[in-house]
């Protein structure tokens, strides 16, 4: 209870609430400025990390996310119920909905390489190509709705990972 009462002091504590029955479902803490920076800090190191994966490896870990969320389907689709107030068949939707999002990225994220385009559709440039190579960004920052809890993380995520950008959500 202590080292509730110390964070307390420091970080404003926030209550997750039910929309139906307003039945406190967890309580969080929320970021002050200097837990941003830590954020901002901690993905700029991640950010090498993350461009250093291989395409493969990079389509591997949506995969293995994907699994991970298909072993858990019920818990989240119930989570789901509690904080955005869907219907259960609603969120189950969304848990199946993001799998596939998951699980197409992967597959999305091994054809990342680039492409050739032939510049002969201008004169003069016969014979001459351009070619076009993906490197991540930098730090991507997503921001989510509370109404589409997973799913839309899942779009978000995804390009990211895929991309070896590092973010944070």
């Amino acid at each position: 209870m202590a080292a509730l009462k110390e964070i307390s002091q420091h970080h404003k504590m926030i209550h997750v609430l039910n929309p139906f029955t307003q039945a406190i479902i967890d309580t969080i803490q929320a970021a002050t400025i200097c837990d941003v920076e830590k954020a901002l800090l901690s993905a700029l190191r991640g950010l090498a990390l993350c461009r250093a994966l291989p395409w493969h490896q990079r389509a591997s870990i949506l995969l293995c996310t994907a699994n991970v969320v298909r072993e858990q389907q019920e818990g989240f689709a119930t989570l789901i119920v509690q904080k955005a107030g869907k219907t259960i068949v609603q969120a189950r939707k969304e848990v199946s909905r993001c799998i596939n999002t998951l699980e197409f990225s992967a597959e999305a994220a091994k054809r990342l390489t680039g492409e050739v385009i032939p510049f002969d559709a201008y004169e003069g440039a016969m014979g001459r190509q351009g070619y076009t190579h993906c490197d991540p960004l930098v730090i991507i920052v997503a921001i989510t709705p509370f109404n589409d809890p997973l799913n839309v993380v899942a779009y978000k995520l995804r390009p990211a990972v895929a991309g070896g950008n590092a973010i944070i959500l």
